[in-house]
């Protein structure tokens, strides 16, 4: 986490509204994340953005209303389907996407109807248990770049005699679909390790006053084991 997805997703917004004349960008997150993508996205564009909110009369008025980009949480998408078609994005965004990872949910089925040419997918954590979690995320961005589900299984999940799936293989397939040039590149990641790499030297210290001063130092140097991790 804190690897630059949502900076990076406004960068590119912006360079397609500037190049390309691709306007009408649709974010989705969870409603916790709204305000907070309303402040970067005026901060880093000098664009209005639009946080939908309210009862069904107030998100008509919010859609009607003239902005570069309008902010939704999930649980929005089938209640304003309707709204969403009218307006018509050509960027979505979806930030958390791991919240769609479960094509059945009813949250997965109405992003997925939302007909925009561009997409992008925000994620830490795109694949946690199962091969099956990384599906809808992957067919939202490009629904041809896996092949179809049924054959996906079949050639990757590993089972037992009563039909359990217990593991997987041939993963290293799956990586090649992604792409390796730039043409064809469907994934790009984030690794806290190389990122720290490319950054200055920091020695980030914690000041104690008062009462907790007498009652010893606390140290706010990192330890070693603490770096890592990945961001998608």
């Amino acid at each position: 986490m804190g690897l630059g997805k949502t900076v990076q997703a406004i960068a590119a917004a912006e360079l397609f509204a500037r190049h390309f004349g691709v306007g009408r960008v649709l974010v989705v997150c969870p409603t916790s994340l709204k305000h907070q993508w309303k402040k970067e996205l005026e901060r880093f564009t000098a664009r209005e953005a639009q946080v939908i909110h309210g009862l069904r009369a107030a998100r008509e008025k919010l859609w009607r209303e003239d902005a570069f980009c309008r902010i939704v949480n999930y649980e929005m998408l089938a209640k304003d389907g309707d709204l969403i078609d009218a307006w018509a994005p050509e960027r979505v965004i979806a930030d958390e996407a791991q919240r769609i990872k479960n094509w059945n949910t009813v949250a997965a089925r109405a992003l997925e109807r939302i007909g925009s040419p561009y997409a992008v997918v925000l994620t830490g954590t795109p694949l946690e248990n199962r091969l099956e979690e990384l599906i809808s995320i992957v067919q939202f961005v490009d629904r041809h770049r896996l092949g179809p589900t049924w054959r996906l299984l079949d050639e990757h999940q590993m089972r037992d005699e009563s039909g359990r799936v217990i593991g997987y293989q041939g993963l290293d397939r799956i990586g090649h679909a992604f792409g390796a040039g730039l043409q064809d590149l469907a994934l790009c990641r984030r690794a806290r390790r190389r990122r720290e790499r490319r950054l200055p030297a920091g020695d980030p210290a914690v000041e104690v006053h008062g009462k907790r001063r007498a009652g010893g130092r606390r140290d706010g140097r990192r330890r070693d084991g603490g770096r890592g991790g990945h961001g998608t």
